[in-house]
């Protein structure tokens, strides 16, 4: 690092410090506090909970922002960053690796969720071997499809086998025979598990991530900093309110308590009840599922080239957002529902 460098980094540090009454919150010469455009997939249960819990508290307001919470698929959100009208988005790996590849400039800044993918089939078909001759319905471009690709590929199915069904035409899909198996995530398997007592024949462990502009990280990295102090505290208010939280993403978007809270077993980072055990930083697992998903996604040809992970990656602004939550003594304590907006 030169001089220059260290300095700036050290100034901002101090900043960072501050107090956050010093100035209009996140801000350092505007009135209001600066708009982050974020989208969260609501069918998505960690993202869904968390971008809920970030719109329906005041948690904008402890750290300084105006937040903006959309509900969007993987592919809405590639295309929101791409048009410049989002900011921050929770994603897998597939789409974090298609996104850079096709030239959307994005980083890679955090830890978001652990995610489980699940392969479900309609009775009487209890084994993978029996989905010979019949269609598996997955969404395209996302991670499921790294999976469905994964079980068409060891287990000998034919092409075609794999069909592309959006995730909210899944269950139909499957209701209707269109498709006798599925390939999802979580909350959508355990929708169709208690709707359509599908079986689970396989399951996989993914990360999810929060990614940014890579202009906004770079003209905006204050507003970068204090949406990551948000997640934080969404992540801490989640593990203190679990039974609110889940019965509160049930009023939105009809997902079952008790499936949510399956959901949401295997994730890391659901017992994280203060700011200071939230840990968000990228670790040995998150870095070796993308570089697994990068091996098969150039292998399938769904990406156009490999791409430089470890340059999409900015650990820093973790850092910083706790440093920023410590330093202003703001703590999961001080978050409260505000509204019930959906």
């Amino acid at each position: 690092m030169s001089i220059k460098e260290a300095l700036c980094r050290a100034l901002y540090t101090m900043a960072l410090a501050m107090p956050l009454a010093w100035l209009p919150a996140g801000s350092s010469s505007a009135a209001e506090p600066p708009t982050v455009r974020f989208a969260a997939c609501g069918s998505c249960t960690a993202q869904g909970v968390e971008g809920l819990i970030i719109k329906q508290t005041n948690i904008a307001e402890l750290v300084g922002l105006k937040i903006d919470v959309l509900f969007l698929n993987p592919p809405q959100m590639g295309a929101g960053v791409a048009s410049d009208s989002l900011d921050v988005e929770f994603v897998g790996a597939q789409p974090t690796l298609a996104q850079l590849a096709n030239n959307i400039p994005i980083k890679i800044v955090a830890f978001m969720y652990d995610f489980e993918l699940r392969l479900e089939a309609l009775p009487p078909i209890k084994d993978i071997a029996e989905l010979k001759g019949k269609k598996i319905g997955v969404p395209f471009g996302t991670t499921a499809f790294k999976m469905a690709s994964d079980i068409a590929s060891k287990n000998g199915l034919p092409p075609g086998t794999l069909v592309n069904v959006a995730p909210a035409d899944v269950g139909t899909a499957l209701a209707g025979g269109q498709v006798s198996a599925v390939v999802i995530w979580d909350p959508l398997w355990g929708v169709i598990e208690s709707t359509q007592k599908a079986t689970p024949l396989d399951r996989r462990y993914h990360t999810g991530f929060t990614a940014m502009r890579a202009k906004f990280v770079e003209q905006n990295r204050d507003a970068a900093v204090r949406f990551l102090a948000a997640q934080m505290l969404a992540v801490a208010f989640r593990a203190n309110n679990h039974a609110e939280a889940a019965k509160r993403y049930e009023a939105a978007f009809g997902v079952a308590v008790d499936v949510a809270q399956a959901a949401q077993a295997i994730d890391r980072s659901r017992d994280w009840k203060t700011v200071e055990e939230v840990n968000l930083e990228l670790q040995a697992k998150d870095h070796q599922d993308l570089a697994d998903t990068m091996a098969f996604v150039v292998k399938e040809k769904l990406i156009p080239r490999e791409v430089d992970i470890k340059g999409a990656i900015d650990a820093s602004l973790v850092k910083d957002a706790k440093e920023l939550l410590r330093s202003n003594k703001i703590g999961v304590a001080q978050v409260r529902y505000v509204n019930n907006l959906k």
